[in-house]
C-alpha cells in the first residue's frame, strides 16, 4: 500500500514538472518569439528608413552632379571669344556673324538635355538665342518674359542655381498647355566697376524631362513615391503624380519638413490619405528637400509573414513539449547550448552593425561636413567608438585605386567589395602602428585614411607619412597585386575642417593624371600648378583640325601632343577643360567631314568624353585619342578611292608650292592636272572638306602669321608676299581664319614672346 502511494506521488511529482516545464517552455519561447518579433519590427523599420535617407542623400549629390555639367558649360560659352564677339562687336560681319551664331548652337547641340541657350547683351539691350526663329531679339519684343525677370531683377537671382520653371514654346499659342517644364541656370559674370551693372548674362534652359527620368533610374529599386520641394514648398520635379510648380505647402507632411530643424529625417504622417512613413533629406547644393513616402502597408506585410511563421512554430512547440518533457535531463542541455549559440551570435551581428554604423557617420561627414560639435560631437564618437582624437591635428589621406575600371571589368562587383576590404585592413595594420586611425570606404576607387598622431603632433610630417604610405602601396601589390596612389592632405587644421581637409584630398587624388601610378601626392604640392593665365593654344588645335581634315594621322597626333604639353604645369581643371574643348573641336570637324564629303565617320564623341574622363593618366589619354584617330581615320580610309585622294594630294602640293601666286585659283590647278574646274573643285572639296579657294586662303594665311611675327614688314607688302593682290581681301579673309586683325595677331605675338622672356 505504501508503495502504491510512493509510486502515485511519485507519478504526481513527474506529472507536475512536465506539466511545469512544458508549460515553462511554452512560456518562454512565446516570451522569446514576440521579443524577436518586435525586434525584427523595429529593425526593418530602421532598415527601410536608414536606406531611403541614405538614397535620398546620394540623389540629392548626383542631382547636384548633373547641373554641375550644366554649370561647366555656362562658364565655357561665357567665356568663349566666339560668342564674345557675338554680342558685343556691333560691327560684326556678316559671315562672323553666322560663324558665332553657328558656335552657340553647337553648345546647345553638345547636351540632347539643353531646350536652348540665351545671351544677353546690355549694350544693346538683345537677346541671342539657339531657337530657330529668332536668333536676336530686342528684350522688350523677346518672348521669354522670365528671362527679362531674371536681367531686371538681377540682384534677386541665384547664379549657377536651377530655377524650375515653365517655358512657353516659342511660336505656339499663348495657352497653358504649351510649355516645357525646365530648369533655367543663369550666369551674369563680374559687375563692371564703371557702371556697376553685368555686360552680358547666359541663361541655360535644360529639361526637366531629362532631370526626372535619371532619378527614375537612380531610384527605381526603392520602395515609395519620390517628391521633391525647394524650400517654399514648391515641386521643382514632375515625379510626384505628374506635378510641377504647384504648391505642397498645406500638406501636412511638406509642412512638417519645412518647419524641421534637421536637415535629415522621418516621420509617421498621413500621405493621400494614405499613413505613410515619410522620409527626407535636404541638398545645401541645391536648397531642395528629397522626400519619400513609404505606405505603412509595405512594411507591415512583411511583418506579417513573420507573426505567421511565429505563431505555427509556436503550435509546432506546444505539440512535441510533452515529448521534449520526457528527456529533459538531455534536451536542458542541447537548449542551454544553443541559446548561448545563439546569444554569441546576436553580440557578434550587433559588433558589426556598430562598426557598419561608424562607417556610415565618418561616410557622411566626409560628403556632408560634420554638422554637430563640441561634447554633442564627443558623445557621437564614444558611441561609435571611434578611436581618433577631436583636440589633435588630423591628416587625411585619400587611397585609390589604380586602373579600376579594367579591374571592375575583370571582376566582379562582390570581388572589388573584398579586395577594398583588403585593403583597409591593411592600411589599419600599417598605419595603427604610429598613428591614430580610422579607414573609410568613400565608394568607387576611393578609401580615406584619417589619421591623428598618437603622441604628439611635432612626429607628424610629410616625410614619415610619404614612408609609411609607401610601405603600405608595396604590401598591397605584393599581397593582392592591386596598385594604389594617394594623396595626403594639409597638416595643420582639426576636425572643425574636415570637410576641406576631404575637399584637398580628393582635389589632390585628381593630379595622379600628371604624377601616375603607385603615386603619392602633398596637397600643398599641387599648388605650384597655376590655374590661370592659361591661354588656349588655337593655333596648335587648328594644326590638329588640319591635319584630321586631310587625314594626316602623324602630323594630327603631333599636334595633340603639342597641345597637350601647352597645358604643362597648370592645374588639373585647366587640363580638363582644355580636354572638353577639344573633344567638342574634334567632334565638330568630323561633323564637317561627314556633311561635306558624303562619308559616315560613325563614331559616338559623348562616349569618347566619358573615356577621356576615365583616364588615370596623360599616357592613357594619349593612348585613348591616338586609338580614336586610328580608328575614325580606318573608317574613312575602307570609304575613299586611293586615285582621288592622289588627285587631291597632288593639288595641295601645288597649293603650297605656288601659294605666292597672285594668279592661283581653282582653273590655274585644274589646268596643271588636266581635269576640268568643275570636277577637280568637287573632288577636292569631297576628300579635303573645304573648297580649293578656301584651302588656298587658309595656307597663304598660315605663311603671313610666320611672316607677322619674324619680321616688321607692313602688313600691305606681308598680303603680296603670300599672293593676295589685295590688301582689303586679306584683312577680312585674315580676321574670318584667325578671329583678329593682322595688326593685333603681331601685337599679341609679341607680348607673350616679352613675357616668356
Amino acid at each position: 500500500m505504501r508503495s502504491i502511494r510512493k509510486q502515485q506521488d511519485k507519478d504526481r511529482v513527474f506529472g507536475f514538472l512536465k506539466k511545469y516545464i512544458t508549460l515553462s517552455m511554452i512560456v518562454i519561447l512565446l516570451a522569446i518569439s514576440l521579443v524577436f518579433f518586435f525586434m525584427y519590427r523595429n529593425l526593418e523599420i530602421s532598415r527601410i528608413t536608414g536606406t531611403s535617407i541614405a538614397s535620398l542623400r546620394q540623389l540629392s549629390l548626383s542631382g547636384d552632379s548633373l547641373f554641375d555639367s550644366i554649370r561647366k558649360l555656362s562658364l565655357q560659352i561665357y567665356n568663349d571669344s566666339e560668342i564674345t564677339s557675338l554680342v558685343n562687336d556691333l560691327t560684326i560681319d556678316p559671315a562672323s556673324y553666322l560663324k558665332s551664331s553657328s558656335r552657340l548652337n553647337s553648345f546647345a547641340a553638345s547636351t540632347i538635355n539643353i531646350i536652348s541657350i540665351y545671351v544677353y547683351c546690355r549694350q544693346t539691350d538683345s537677346f541671342y538665342t539657339t531657337i530657330n526663329g529668332t536668333p536676336r531679339q530686342s528684350k522688350n519684343l523677346f518672348f521669354d518674359k522670365d528671362a527679362i525677370d531674371f536681367i531686371d531683377n538681377a540682384q534677386n537671382v541665384r547664379t549657377m542655381y536651377p530655377i524650375p520653371r515653365k517655358i512657353k514654346i516659342f511660336g505656339a499659342p499663348d495657352i497653358p498647355d504649351n510649355t516645357l517644364n525646365a530648369y533655367t541656370l543663369v550666369y551674369y559674370g563680374m559687375i563692371e566697376k564703371n557702371t556697376g551693372f553685368f555686360n552680358r548674362a547666359i541663361m541655360v534652359n535644360v529639361s526637366e524631362e531629362w532631370f526626372k527620368d535619371s532619378l527614375e533610374l537612380w531610384s527605381q529599386e526603392i520602395e515609395g513615391d519620390l517628391c521633391i520641394v525647394n524650400e517654399e514648398g514648391i515641386l521643382v520635379s514632375s515625379l510626384y503624380n505628374g506635378r510641377f510648380m504647384e504648391s505642397l505647402h498645406s500638406s501636412e507632411f511638406v509642412d512638417r519638413i519645412l518647419k524641421a530643424e534637421n536637415k535629415t529625417g522621418y516621420f509617421i504622417s498621413n500621405v493621400s490619405g494614405v499613413k505613410s512613413f515619410v522620409t527626407y533629406a535636404y541638398s545645401d547644393k541645391l536648397n531642395w528637400y528629397f522626400i519619400r513616402t513609404i505606405p505603412f502597408a509595405a512594411i507591415y506585410s512583411n511583418l506579417e509573414r513573420i507573426a505567421l511563421i511565429t505563431g505555427c512554430l509556436l503550435l509546432a512547440y506546444l505539440l512535441i513539449g510533452f515529448f521534449i518533457s520526457y528527456v529533459i535531463t538531455g534536451k536542458a542541455k542541447k537548449s542551454i547550448d544553443e541559446i548561448i549559440n545563439r546569444l554569441k551570435k546576436e553580440i557578434q551581428d550587433n559588433i558589426s552593425d556598430l562598426e557598419k554604423l561608424k562607417e556610415d557617420f565618418l561616410f557622411n561627414c566626409l560628403h556632408n561636413g560634420i554638422q554637430i560639435f563640441g561634447e554633442a560631437l564627443k558623445k557621437e564618437f564614444e558611441k561609435y567608438k571611434i578611436e581618433l582624437s577631436l583636440n589633435k591635428t588630423l591628416v587625411l589621406i585619400m587611397l585609390r585605386i589604380d586602373n579600376y575600371n579594367e579591374l571592375r571589368m575583370k571582376g566582379k562587383s562582390f570581388d572589388i567589395v573584398l579586395l577594398k576590404q583588403a585593403v583597409a585592413k591593411m592600411a589599419l595594420e600599417v598605419f595603427r602602428d604610429k598613428y591614430m586611425t580610422e579607414v573609410v570606404d568613400m565608394k568607387n576607387d576611393q578609401i580615406v585614411v584619417m589619421l591623428n598622431n598618437s603622441c604628439n603632433t611635432e612626429g607628424m610630417n610629410y616625410s614619415r607619412l610619404a614612408e609609411t604610405t609607401g610601405n603600405l602601396q608595396e604590401i598591397v601589390k605584393r599581397d593582392i597585386d592591386i596598385s594604389l596612389s594617394a594623396a595626403i592632405s594639409s597638416f595643420n587644421k582639426t576636425f572643425k575642417e574636415f570637410n576641406l581637409l576631404y575637399q584637398e584630398v580628393r582635389q589632390a587624388s585628381n593630379y595622379r593624371v600628371f604624377y601616375g601610378h603607385m603615386s603619392i601626392i602633398c596637397f600643398d604640392e599641387i599648388k605650384m600648378y597655376k590655374s590661370e593665365g592659361f591661354q588656349y593654344p588655337s593655333d596648335k588645335e587648328k594644326m590638329l583640325l588640319d591635319a584630321l581634315m586631310l587625314g594626316k594621322i602623324d602630323c594630327a597626333r603631333k599636334a595633340f601632343n603639342d597641345i597637350l604639353n601647352s597645358a604643362s604645369g597648370y592645374s588639373y581643371t585647366v587640363l580638363n577643360s582644355l580636354m572638353l574643348r577639344l573633344v567638342s573641336s574634334i567632334s565638330g570637324i568630323f561633323e564637317h567631314i561627314e556633311s561635306n564629303s558624303f562619308r559616315t565617320v560613325n563614331f559616338k564623341f559623348d562616349d569618347f568624353m566619358s573615356i577621356i574622363n576615365r583616364c588615370e593618366t596623360l599616357d592613357e589619354m594619349k593612348s585613348s585619342f591616338y586609338e580614336m584617330f586610328d580608328r575614325v581615320f580606318s573608317i574613312l580610309k575602307q570609304r575613299s578611292s586611293t586615285k582621288y585622294v592622289q588627285l587631291v594630294s597632288k593639288a595641295i602640293e601645288i597649293i603650297n608650292n605656288d601659294y605666292a601666286n597672285e594668279n592661283l585659283c581653282l582653273n590655274y590647278i585644274a589646268e596643271r592636272l588636266c581635269l576640268s574646274p568643275g570636277y577637280l573643285g568637287k573632288l577636292f572639296k569631297m576628300h579635303a572638306s573645304k573648297s580649293i579657294g578656301d584651302y588656298i586662303n587658309q595656307v597663304r594665311v598660315e605663311k603671313a602669321l610666320d611672316i607677322l611675327v619674324k619680321t616688321q614688314r607692313p602688313i600691305n607688302e606681308v598680303a603680296q608676299k603670300v599672293g593676295f593682290s589685295s590688301s582689303n581681301y586679306f584683312y577680312p579673309v585674315f580676321k574670318k581664319l584667325i578671329g583678329v586683325t593682322p595688326a593685333e595677331y603681331r601685337l599679341n605675338k609679341k607680348s607673350l614672346m616679352a613675357e616668356k622672356t
